[in-house]
């Protein structure tokens, strides 16, 4: 919860200039972006795995292309063709360990869903207010604040663990733990608000089951810096993963014919540059 107070705080500035118009559309995709994070935060205190969880977050990759079907958008064959390789790549990558499910585990199945809808809903609002990506990803952000700080105290409540008189002491503990509270600090602000702010940016100009795509690439780069930071061993399932995801966002972005012509010249001023030679 509280690194997305802080990344409310930091996104304060385009809150209050948000038009009319964008107030409702920024909520809304909000409080979707907040369940997502919920049944996130659920299904890992349950016990599901981070590696499971995180791929069951990246389905939304499916679940985007699915939904704009329904609503009317006709997707080729090569965004599905994408979709199941990115679905084949995070699951190489995440589920290389071979863990068995858990009945936890139908809580982060509600991931893909929500994150799913939040970005369609996203893709929406930016469609209707254009100019105003960081005053909706503000919206959003300030959304996902309250949610979630409401889950917390209403968890608090029912755990018979909310007391108010120890307020105080929960403040000092940001004090005393300075490495922990810089840590909260940085998530609120690269992580969350940076990030989330990028993603509206984007929206902006691709449709919500692609943008959905890069989802499946976010282990691949988790491994990348798990292995330059924390010494952890990058294995085939890495690689063959991170192949396939990325040949997903590939396949899903280029055109073919825009290859075909890439190669064309490419080769071209190869023979120049070999018979100049």
């Amino acid at each position: 919860t509280f690194r997305f107070f802080a990344a409310a705080l930091a996104l304060s500035p385009w809150l209050f200039s948000a038009s009319k118009k964008a107030i409702p559309s920024g909520l809304e995709s909000g409080a979707w972006l907040a369940a997502g994070y919920i049944a996130q935060a659920v299904s890992l205190a349950g016990g599901t795995p981070s590696s499971i969880c995180s791929f069951f977050a990246s389905l939304s990759c499916i679940v985007c292309p699915f939904f704009e079907t329904i609503f009317g958008v006709r997707l080729d064959r090569k965004a599905w063709f994408a979709a199941a390789l990115a679905i084949a790549g995070a699951g190489v990558l995440e589920l290389g360990g071979g863990t068995m499910p858990t009945p936890n585990d139908f809580i982060a199945l509600l991931q893909p869903v929500l994150f799913g809808i939040y970005l369609l809903r996203t893709e929406d609002a930016m469609e209707k207010s254009p100019k105003e990506s960081m005053e909706i990803t503000a919206l959003q952000v300030t959304a996902v604040s309250i949610l979630a700080g409401a889950w917390g105290l209403a968890g608090a409540a029912g755990a018979g663990a909310l007391d108010f008189s120890q307020v105080g002491n929960y403040l000092q503990q940001f004090v005393d733990h300075p490495d922990a509270t810089a840590g909260l600090v940085y998530m609120g602000l690269v992580p969350s608000a940076f990030a989330l702010a990028i993603e509206t940016v984007v929206l902006a100009k691709l449709s919500s089951s692609k943008t959905s795509l890069l989802f499946s690439t976010e282990p691949v780069f988790a491994a990348i810096f798990g292995g330059m930071f924390l010494g952890e061993n990058i294995g085939a399932n890495v690689v063959v993963g991170g192949l396939l995801a990325t040949s997903a966002c590939l396949v899903r972005s280029l055109d073919a014919k825009d290859v075909k012509e890439a190669y064309r010249s490419a080769t071209e001023k190869l023979k120049e540059a070999t018979e100049r030679a």
